[in-house]
């Protein structure tokens, strides 16, 4: 992820530290330098996702949970919270304004969490019965369900945000099996496939999202 002008920050993996994010100088486009890096210590546990926002990126650790990390300081990221439940597998994170929402992959859960505070994460509610990847846009949280029994299409589930604390679904459509990932372009949701396939779907109305082509064989990796 990229941060104004100047900064980026990635996932890290360093075998004596743990896991962590790197902060890089991109002034010079074509040869960053790095600045910094911060590690939560979890050595066992790979990033899944870094989000970043103003001041503080937000990182999905899998078992582990997730943390913060103060970037106000490029050359400075440190650790300042971490935030864990031990029935959590976080994969994904996507954060808007004051709430953060955490895909959970253990039991297929989104749960919500109040970050006023980014450095004390609150607990705020959950929503069972979904959880692969997520992306945020306006008023809606946009959700790859990967729960669904064996052999019956997963879906993409569309919430409503405008109450950040409380996510109300207001659509859905079946898109296929084992949903990867997902990118939003204008009105239109671009879902990857374990099956190398890519679904296209209309949601320029939330309420009623709509499948309307497909790419097959793309040579996908995750």
């Amino acid at each position: 992820s990229v941060t104004g002008v100047q900064t980026c920050a990635l996932p890290i993996s360093v075998e004596e530290d743990g896991e962590g994010l790197m902060s890089f100088d991109i002034s010079t486009a074509t040869t960053p330098i790095p600045t910094s890096q911060a590690s939560h210590g979890y050595s066992r546990y790979s990033p899944k996702n870094v989000i970043l926002d103003g001041s503080f990126a937000y990182m999905s650790y899998g078992s582990a949970g997730i943390g913060t990390i103060d970037i106000s300081n490029p050359a400075n990221i440190h650790v300042p919270y971490h935030y864990s439940n031990k029935a959590w597998y976080a994969s994904e994170i996507a954060v808007k304004g004051n709430y953060a929402y955490v895909c959970e992959n253990n039991y297929g859960r989104l749960t919500v969490l109040d970050v006023t505070q980014p450095r004390d994460p609150v607990f705020v509610s959950e929503v069972e019965k979904c959880m692969n990847a997520l992306l945020v846009e306006g008023n809606y949280l946009y959700v790859l369900d990967d729960h669904a029994p064996a052999g019956t299409n997963r879906s993409l589930k569309v919430f409503d945000i405008s109450t950040p604390s409380t996510p109300v679904q207001v659509g859905n459509v079946a898109i296929g099996s084992t949903p990867w990932e997902m990118s939003k372009s204008g009105n239109y949701i671009y879902v990857v496939l374990a099956s190398k396939q890519i679904q296209l779907v209309d949601v320029s109305n939330p309420a009623a999202p709509t499948k309307i082509g497909a790419a097959f064989g793309a040579n996908i990796f995750r």
